[in-house]
């Protein structure tokens, strides 16, 4: 059981509570640091000599640990992945939930990212102390972390208990880091007490179980009327070979709707069409969901969603989808029933056949771009295999129109060779652009990188570039998608993956290569990535620009 220190806790630790359940043991690697707390009458400088003293003896033992995050205090220096401090509860008798903070905010003060809660079993004062602990909390901006395998069930109710009695508790985060089934759904943390939420988010490794997503998911969103932001990540690590076998669907939480929903994210949750449209509010502005390909192994009606939408005149100003394959027509439509779309992303497309795709992607560059230029600050459309939805001469016609588009992802793959020469020779002779390398022929994936700067003309922020794979792949691909299979390993499959990495290096290098007069290069991108890669961050000297990586050590 331990408590971690939240990414944005000056911003939401006064709104929000994070409950993080794991099967995993907290402290997998890094070094854990010893804290004396305030109950021991020691000055500080004893303290954090004996700090050091147990930090260093515990690093030299623990070998394996080799990343390390600079910390630092006025008397040593420990570079650790993560400091953990062990917080002796039985040394507690005394704190109330106010001594709790004093002490948490001495350890953030040294660097330390996490507690672990040593508890001795049969203490009388566990459950009071833990719930302390958990409440204070929400005032520091730490989350909480409950390991299945190693803590005791019976701190759940009174944790829970004791969050749930903060009037002031407007959001509420739970992340379930294993796989229910194999653990047992009493284990879980009670939610039916909550109430009054602005904000709830469940997201779970596994298959959030039925009877807790009835018992205590659905009660908790009863009782929470102006509810605004709902999201439900079942299956969050992706598994497509996994059915969706005990998630209710999106009507079982929402029953009655709630009229003040503002933001929707489901990934991997049933969304049959009964009842669909009664259940989404208009008030709706940011939707995300996601599905395995073609929705496989959940039951989701997308043809519903759109047409739900498109009758309740929904107008969303953001949108991101992942498995509507087979209701993109019914997509465009929606999409074009309306005005004031600022965010749009497609992401994975996979579809079946490759006449299918570029009929599709005719329709989205053609006509869904043109249609949302006025308004589209951020698009990202990627699919899996090479075709015209990759970027090409249809794409860059397409978002050049996008006065306001600052942050772009798109896939790229081989395109016409004479219209990459002809954008390429161009951007030498009328721009003054120097390339140190260009991949032959000129329409090669290696070169989409050079051709997204050359051709597109509005000034962008950031830049993603994904691979894809050869459309000659889709059929096979196809095959195990649906027989739920999955490839063997193989000499032609290592080799495609080793194509493929260097395909993502060339693109880099190219990029890295060139050089242009400050003036001529004012619409090329702050930041560009590749893949996952390290970004490339855009320089300028001598009124030159050009493009450096990103350094990934720490400065």
């Amino acid at each position: 059981m331990g408590l971690c220190r939240s990414q944005d806790s000056e911003s939401q630790c006064h709104l929000q509570a994070v409950i993080i359940i794991t099967i995993r043991p907290l402290i997998g690697s890094g070094i854990v640091i010893f804290l004396f707390v305030r109950s021991f009458p020691i000055p500080i400088a004893i303290r954090l000599l004996l700090f050091f003293v147990a930090a260093t003896i515990y690093t030299v033992a623990s070998c394996y640990c080799c990343l390390f995050q600079y910390v630092s205090s006025a008397f040593f220096q420990v570079q650790a992945e993560a400091a953990f401090a062990h917080f002796m509860v039985g040394n507690t008798t005394s704190f109330t939930v106010a001594d709790w903070p004093a002490s948490m905010n001495m350890a953030m003060e040294a660097h330390i990212d996490a507690f672990a809660l040593n508890i001795a079993a049969g203490w009388a004062g566990n459950d009071a102390q833990v719930a302390n602990a958990f409440t204070a909390t929400y005032f520091v901006g730490f989350n909480w972390t409950y390991d299945l395998d190693r803590d005791s069930s019976t701190t759940l109710e009174p944790v829970a208990r004791a969050l749930s009695s903060l009037s002031s508790l407007q959001a509420l985060t739970v992340s379930i880091k294993g796989e229910p089934h194999r653990t047992g759904e009493q284990l879980l943390p009670p939610l039916h007490g909550f109430k009054d939420l602005h904000r709830f988010a469940v997201n779970c490794s596994g298959d959030i179980p039925r009877p807790y997503c009835e018992r205590e998911i659905r009660p908790l969103i009863e009782a929470s009327p102006a509810l605004i932001e709902f999201s439900v990540q079942n299956f969050a690590r992706p598994a497509n070979k996994w059915l969706v076998r005990e998630c209710v669907s999106l009507q079982r939480f929402f029953n009655p709707a709630k009229p003040a929903l503002q933001t929707l994210e489901l990934v991997r949750v049933p969304l049959p069409s009964p009842g669909l449209r009664e259940t989404l509010s208009s008030t709706l502005r940011q939707l995300s969901v996601s599905t395995p390909p073609a929705s496989r192994g959940v039951d989701f009606d997308w043809k519903a969603l759109w047409s739900s939408l498109r009758e309740t005149r929904t107008g969303l100003s953001a949108l991101k989808v992942s498995g509507s394959e087979r209701a993109m027509d019914d997509m465009f439509q929606y999409l074009l029933s309306y005005n004031g779309l600022q965010k749009l992303e497609i992401m994975h497309l996979q579809i079946d056949h490759q006449h299918e795709e570029d009929k599709l992607a005719e329709t989205f560059w053609d006509k869904i771009v043109p249609h949302v230029r006025a308004t589209l600050a951020t698009l990202a459309i990627t699919t899996i295999y090479e075709g015209i939805l990759c970027y090409g001469p249809s794409a860059a016609a397409a978002l050049s129109q996008c006065s306001l588009l600052k942050d772009v992802t798109l896939s790229v793959g081989t395109v016409s060779t004479s219209w990459a020469a002809e954008t390429l020779s161009q951007a030498r002779n009328d721009r003054r652009v120097e390339f140190s390398r260009l991949d032959e022929p000129h329409g090669s994936p290696v070169n989409c990188g050079a051709l997204v700067l050359c051709s597109l003309e509005i000034p962008l922020e950031t830049l993603v570039l994904t691979s894809t794979r050869a459309a000659a792949d889709r059929a096979t691909d196809m095959y195990h998608l649906n027989s739920g299979t999955r490839r063997k390993g193989s000499p032609q499959g290592y080799r495609a993956m080793q194509q493929r990495r260097q395909m993502v290096d060339g693109i880099e290098e190219v990029l890295l290569g060139m050089r242009a007069p400050a003036e001529c290069a004012a619409n090329w991108p702050l930041t560009v990535a590749v893949e996952s890669s390290s970004q490339l961050s855009r320089q300028e000297a001598n009124s030159v620009v050009y493009y450096k990586q990103e350094s990934t050590e720490d400065e």
